[in-house]
């Protein structure tokens, strides 16, 4: 991504309502009954709400949409309105103002690490049903990194910090371990994974023995949230007692098979319909909220979705367009009534290089086709504001070379323009003031140090664990400017 790519993505947003922490427990996934397959609920998560779409089926076994727009307040329990809506066909030109909504009742979701209730009540009938994550297709997170192993001064004594990691993720689907050297520890840590496994985006290891970073070794644990440019989660072990993890990949920008596309996306100029998209490894699961000919809401999804690389210079997913009817959403649930018929094709793509990450989808459905342009949808913002430590990293395909340094960042993004401190460890320390841009889940900043150099960040990605994102700025033994760069910090 060229300097002013980036910095294109950094001056163009949607504007959200005012700032809110990152929960502990991130709910954005495609969550399901794996006793009851044929229904779902599409969760996005940003701040402290939820937007939630409802895909069930009604007394006619018809496929019908429901959904929950604000659902606050968190951490592990978020509730609201329901709404059902109606609208244009999808084969005619869409009017905004044609969308009719009405509240039918509330949905509350409750949150339990990675297992969740869903109630809803709709015209006076209501639904409870556990749900999990689902599980799509395997995340591989194996390749080279730089992190930082970091136990916050809140969870027991003294902060501990283990810096200047050389991380080396080998992950074979089945097992994953983590080899970690560093000037401080050169003789290095190796865990190895005895266990693996995934809840829809979050890669969990463990083993039951891994070598002393500091002065204990043992069991170990780790659970992580993989994106674009490398991961931030949980890690337990080698002297890191419930701590947290954060790694900046060494590698270029891995666009597909790391959740960089999901998101909800609509059009900007005409709300009321929408795609849900979650991709996991080599496929993507999205599912179309529209309208059909008798204004009703209608659904389809396309559940295998296979990443086609890089099209005319976009990432792209395309597969087949399925229908589906079954039991109706108030009584029992039998999968076996679940009936799915294939009604065309579904092509989606993203643009790595615009404004906001635009996307495109094009469609058909009995013969009916559809292209549209479509937008990430930013509903709440997600505020950055914390002290992290990490790390700034020359990426491989740099042509001056792979390189890093460690970094403390400061940011204070409470009062409408952030404020922004960047102390490198060899190199400069850098004070900017900047707004914070949102596209869907992603942030953007961009700002001039007092020395006059300029500082981009791109798809950044936090959590309440922490954050990775793009870096084009000042460093320090780097050779004075990453502009081919990613970032990763822990929070304290």
């Amino acid at each position: 991504m060229s300097f002013h790519s980036l910095l294109a993505a950094a001056i163009l947003w949607f504007a959200v309502p005012a700032f809110a922490t990152p929960q502990p427990i991130d709910a954005t996934d495609l969550w399901y009954n794996p006793a009851e397959s044929g229904w779902g609920v599409s969760v996005f998560h940003q701040g402290d709400t939820l937007f939630a779409s409802l895909f069930v089926y009604g007394p006619d076994a018809q496929p019908k949409w429901y959904t929950a727009s604000g659902l606050t307040p968190g951490p592990f329990t978020f509730s609201g309105p329901l709404v059902e809506s109606h609208g244009p066909w999808f084969g005619e030109r869409f009017d905004s103002d044609d969308v009719q909504r009405r509240v039918v009742g509330s949905m509350t979701f409750t949150l339990s690490g990675n297992t969740a209730n869903v109630s809803y009540d709709i015209d006076g009938i209501r639904v409870s049903k556990p749900v999990v994550r689902a599980s799509l297709r395997t995340i591989n997170v194996a390749g080279p990194y730089y992190g930082v192993l970091l136990q916050p001064a809140s969870v027991s004594g003294a902060e501990v910090a283990i810096l200047d990691r050389h991380i080396l993720l080998s992950d074979d689907g089945s097992t994953l371990s983590m080899d970690m050297a560093s000037n401080r520890f050169p003789s290095g840590c190796f865990f190895r994974g005895e266990a693996r496994s995934q809840n829809g985006e979050i890669v969990n290891a463990s083993g039951a023995t891994g070598a002393a970073c500091t002065s204990s070794s043992g069991p170990w644990r780790m659970s992580v949230d993989p994106t674009p440019h490398g991961f931030v989660g949980n890690f337990s072990g080698g002297g890191i007692n419930d701590g947290r993890i954060a790694a900046a990949s060494r590698d270029a920008p891995r666009l597909q098979g790391s959740g960089w596309a999901n998101d909800l996306w609509f059009r900007g100029d005409s709300p009321g319909w929408g795609l849900n998209f979650i991709e996991q490894g080599d496929s993507a699961f999205a599912t179309l909220f529209v309208y059909d000919a008798q204004r009703r809401p209608h659904w389809y999804s396309a559940s295998q979705l296979r990443a086609m690389g890089i099209v005319d210079g976009w990432p792209t997913w395309s597969g087949t367009l399925e229908e589906s009817t079954g039991p109706y959403f108030g009584g029992p649930f039998d999968p076996s009534q679940v009936k799915r018929r294939a009604v065309g094709t579904m092509t989606f793509s993203v643009d790595p290089f615009g404004p906001s990450n635009s996307g495109r989808i094009a469609y058909t459905i009995d013969g009916v086709s559809v292209s549209s342009n479509v937008d990430r949808f930013g509903f709440r913002k997600n505020d950055m504001t914390g002290s992290y430590q990490g790390h700034v990293v020359m990426r491989s395909d740099d042509p001056r070379g792979l390189s890093y340094d460690d970094a403390t960042f400061t940011i204070d993004d409470r009062q409408g323009l952030a404020t922004t401190t960047i102390n490198i460890d060899t190199g400069p320390t850098c004070t900017f003031t900047s707004s914070v841009k949102q596209y869907g889940s992603q942030l953007a900043m961009a700002g001039t140090c007092a020395g006059g150099t300029q500082v981009i960040i791109t798809d950044l990605v936090v959590t309440a664990n922490g954050f990775t994102g793009t870096y084009s700025g000042p460093a320090g033994h780097i050779g004075g400017l990453i502009t081919k760069g990613h970032i990763s910090g822990a929070r304290r």
